[in-house]
């Protein structure tokens, strides 16, 4: 809700297309796409997480760069998508994880997303390269954490070079 309430949050079955069973939310045709979570209710509400290296929703509405939210944590946000690999070359590389949302007046920053992986391909030329981890959310304005940085990309073919992890 507007005053109370918590933001939605993504998960799986928004990446199973609705004639398979699921909402199809994060779904660009048959490709997966970030989504973002919802964000609380401006007194009270937690914002929700992200998928798919989407960012995690703030506790509140934000307005100017100020999260208006009296008691809220922020969403955590979504994991990078994988690599994927077609006969060994890369038809799409991984993506960085969301940053977490932000916390309102009192509550935790949410946790930034992993990276996604780089797993190569059998006939792979290049390096595999991890993505980079989310930001971490900002803490409350008058008390809470902030949220950890999400943790780099592993890397996991030759010439590997993991992803950078995000800030805390």
């Amino acid at each position: 809700g507007l005053l109370v309430g918590n933001g939605y949050s993504y998960s799986a079955i928004d990446n199973i297309a609705v004639a398979d069973g699921g909402t199809g939310a994060c779904l660009n045709g048959s490709a997966k796409k970030a989504c973002n979570g919802g964000a609380g209710g401006i007194l009270f509400g937690n914002g929700g997480n992200g998928l798919n290296g989407g960012a995690g929703g703030n506790a509140g509405p934000t307005f100017l760069g100020i999260t208006f939210n009296l008691f809220g944590n922020g969403g955590s946000g979504g994991p990078g998508l994988t690599a994927v690999y077609e006969a060994g070359a890369l038809t799409s590389a991984p993506t960085a994880g969301g940053a977490g949302g932000n916390a309102g007046f009192i509550g935790n920053g949410g946790n930034g997303g992993g990276g996604g992986t780089d797993p190569g391909g059998a006939a792979q030329a290049g390096t595999s390269t991890g993505a980079a981890g989310g930001d971490g959310g900002r803490a409350g304005l008058i008390w809470g954490d902030g949220g950890a940085g999400g943790i780099g990309g592993d890397a996991i073919a030759r010439n590997n070079k993991n992803g950078i992890g995000g800030l805390g």
